[in-house]
């Protein structure tokens, strides 16, 4: 049982290496936990509406609870790229699987804040603004979190980083 959290702001290449790693793992799971945040948003009533749906926690139980249950029952390597920047949500998420028993590396993908700008206009997806925004409140948080691995993601080529993740992983 095995979760490899992909963490880092907006931008930072956590889908990209996601896709890279399921290749490599086999049998591997993608899981977003984005999709929950995203029916949450559209379920909640306007006067309930949090500008981040990482704000409810009924978003970070269901997704712990989730994860908890397909990486028991399907065995499977489970792959997590989603941003998670504060403290208090990673030990409900992670703490919770860790305590669980489930062997839960959490690599933060990090990126220096105009590398980030710049690939958030590059998506063109209408994120920008949310994203810049955001972005303070996100590196900051990261300095609170204890990574199992940091790695300075600044290159197209993401084969160094795919191939330490595995290394680690699979000692």
């Amino acid at each position: 049982m095995m979760i490899i959290w992909l963490n880092g702001a907006f931008g930072a290449g956590k889908t990209t290496i996601a896709h890279e790693l399921q290749q490599k793992l086999p049998n591997a799971i993608i899981y977003d936990p984005e999709i929950i945040g995203s029916a949450l948003m559209e379920l909640v009533p306007e006067e309930m509406k949090e500008n981040d749906f990482q704000e409810y926690q009924e978003w970070r139980c269901w997704n712990a609870h989730l994860l908890k249950r397909m990486s028991k029952e399907s065995g499977r390597p489970i792959i997590v790229p989603m941003t998670l920047y504060k403290n208090e949500y990673e030990e409900e998420l992670i703490g919770y699987l860790r305590r669980a028993g489930i062997d839960v590396y959490h690599f933060l993908l990090a990126v220096e804040k105009e590398e980030i700008l710049q690939r958030l206009l590059k998506r063109n997806d209408g994120t920008f603004e949310w994203g810049k925004n955001k972005l303070p409140e996100v590196l900051e948080g990261f300095r609170q979190i204890q990574f199992t691995e940091i790695f300075r993601n600044h290159s197209a080529d993401t084969t160094e980083i795919v191939a330490t993740i595995l290394n680690r992983v699979t000692e």
